[in-house]
């Protein structure tokens, strides 16, 4: 094959891999979002999502949707803790694949891409795993 046609397929799949990027993050920020949105205190936009279909569902009068909401914010803060619960016993298989991973690709990278992989990930475990370090020290870097 020509220079040109390596340069056409080689743009192609730069394209394509920038647009697998774009939405794998996408996805990740919107996964994000919802986690955010079902463990806040105040139920935030999922409560009134809850709320809506509700009400759509069953006509609730304003005496009722007060009732109701008063409900979801009486039990937001059990509802966080038994997610948090759910997280710190579920989580260990999802962190021990990261670290893995992790653990992979900073072989491939050289001392100074390590420490900026280092910070990467650590912002990345901080926001999935909200600071839990699960029974097998999830979190945790190699020292450089």
């Amino acid at each position: 094959m020509n220079a040109n046609v390596w340069k056409a397929a080689g743009a192609l799949f730069a394209v394509f891999f920038l647009g697998v990027i774009t939405g794998g993050g996408m996805m990740y920020v919107r996964a994000e979002r919802n986690l955010a949105n079902l463990v806040s205190p105040d139920a935030g936009p999922r409560g009134e999502w809850r709320m809506h279909a509700l009400n759509r569902a069953l006509g609730l009068d304003d005496a009722q949707r007060e009732k109701v909401r008063a409900i979801f914010r009486a039990h937001a803060t059990e509802r966080r803790a038994r997610l948090d619960d759910a997280m710190d016993k579920c989580g260990d298989p999802l962190r021990e694949m990261k670290a893995k991973m992790d653990a992979e690709i900073r072989a491939v990278l050289r001392p100074d891409q390590q420490r900026t992989f280092d910070r990467i990930a650590a912002r990345q475990d901080a926001r999935m795993f909200r600071g839990r370090a699960g029974r097998h020290g999830g979190g945790k870097r190699p020292s450089n």
